[in-house]
Parts: C-alpha cells; sequence; structure tokens
C-alpha cells in the first residue's frame, strides 16, 4: 500500500509539473507571438510619426506654416490673445488665403514641370539612337512653320543642348547623355516634391475650413442665445 501511495504521489506531482510546464511553455509563446505583433507595430507608428515631423519641418523650411485644429475655441482664443471671434476669424481667412496663393504658385510650377519632362525624355532618346548608331545621317528638320529641309551630318558625336534664355552650348554625347539624365531625375523629383507638398497644402486647408466652420458656428450659437436672452428679459 505504501507504494501504492507513492506511486500515486509521484504520477500527481508529475501532472502538476507537466500542468506548470505547459503554462510556462504558452506564456512565453503569448509573450514572444506580442513582442513579433506588437513591436513591428510600434516601430511602424514611431516611423510614420518621424516621417510626418519630417515633412512638417520640411514645409516649415519652404515657409508653409502648419494650421492649428481648434479643439477648444475658449483655450485658442486665450494662447493667441484674440479678443473676439471675428479676430480669430480672421487669422485663418488669411491664412486660407495664404494657402490659395502658393497653391496656385505650385500648380503652375507643376504643368511646368510637365512639360519640360517629356522634352528632356525625348531630347535623351535621340542622344541614345546617335550613340548607337554613330554613322553619318540624312535627316528632314524644321525651319519655320509647315516648312522642312533635308540635311546630312556626317558623323553626329556632338548636339547642341538648350539650356535656356536663348542659351545653347554643345556638347558630346556622352556628355549630354549625362546632363540629360541629370535634368530628368532633377524634374522628376522636382515633381515629387511639389505633389507632396500640394498634398500638405490640401490637408492644412481642409483643417483651416473646419476651424472657420467651428468658428461661424459658435458665432451663431452666441448669437442666438444673446437674442433669446434679450427676449427673456
Amino acid at each position: 500500500m505504501q507504494g501504492l501511495g507513492n506511486y500515486v504521489a509521484f504520477v500527481s506531482s508529475l501532472k502538476l509539473y507537466c500542468i506548470y510546464w505547459i503554462c510556462f511553455v504558452a506564456e512565453r509563446i503569448i509573450k514572444d507571438i506580442a513582442t513579433a505583433v506588437l513591436v513591428p507595430l510600434i516601430m511602424a507608428d514611431t516611423s510614420n510619426n518621424s516621417k510626418e515631423n519630417d515633412k512638417h519641418n520640411d514645409m516649415d523650411k519652404k515657409g508653409i506654416p502648419k494650421a492649428e485644429f481648434i479643439e477648444d475655441v475658449d483655450a485658442y482664443m486665450k494662447a493667441n490673445n484674440f479678443s473676439t471671434l471675428m479676430e480669430a476669424g480672421r487669422s485663418f481667412e488669411e491664412l486660407y488665403q495664404k494657402y490659395k496663393i502658393i497653391e496656385q504658385a505650385l500648380l503652375q510650377r507643376k504643368i511646368r514641370l510637365m512639360q519640360q519632362l517629356p522634352d528632356i525624355q525625348k531630347t535623351l532618346a535621340v542622344v541614345r539612337q546617335l550613340q548607337k548608331q554613330n554613322t553619318n545621317l540624312d535627316v528632314t528638320f524644321e525651319i519655320s512653320n509647315q516648312l522642312y529641309t533635308r540635311a546630312h551630318i556626317p558623323k553626329a558625336d556632338r548636339v547642341g543642348l538648350w539650356l535656356g534664355a536663348n542659351v545653347m552650348l554643345e556638347y558630346d554625347l556622352e556628355e549630354a547623355d549625362k546632363i540629360l539624365v541629370e535634368n530628368e531625375q532633377s524634374a522628376q523629383q522636382s515633381l515629387q516634391d511639389v505633389d507632396q507638398t500640394l498634398e500638405f497644402l490640401k490637408n492644412q486647408t481642409t483643417t483651416v475650413e473646419v476651424n472657420l466652420a467651428r468658428l461661424h458656428n459658435l458665432s451663431v450659437k452666441l448669437g442666438r442665445q444673446n437674442q433669446s436672452s434679450e427676449v427673456n428679459a
């Protein structure tokens, strides 16, 4: 009987040990899963916040202020020394007009870049075609509007590139290729920068519009309360 009792005690201890081990392993697995899932999310959120801060810093350098969203109208007016809702609204209207002026300038710049980029790419394609052939060429070129003529080019190994302001410089094909590639990359980067700035402006404009709507609604509400007080009096 004593041996049976010892055996039962051993089995019970073994069960408790197994239960403890299973709980320990399960806890470690849960921790590992939580670490694998939450840490990337936290890092991604931190990275997004960092990118957002960098974007705002870039916009500040460009002279484009970030619009502040009004959560508490009274606190905002006290912090900015506005005595009336009209003063606060006027400041947002001025900011709104500033955003619109910048937006128009950026849209004009975007149009110019979108016109320049295809011209650069076409010129680059011609230069690379000349690099491939490297022989004499017979070409047709435009003298004036709807007037063309034929020309013979002996071994076209140099080209003239317009640099702007009626200035043209002659380069060999390798130099021309390098310059055009740099110009293409610069134009694409500028176009991307303009798009990012326009997106930022759109968000800030929306914030200003919401703020103006809140100020207007509060002004209407206070006006009705004053009218109601006068009637009751």
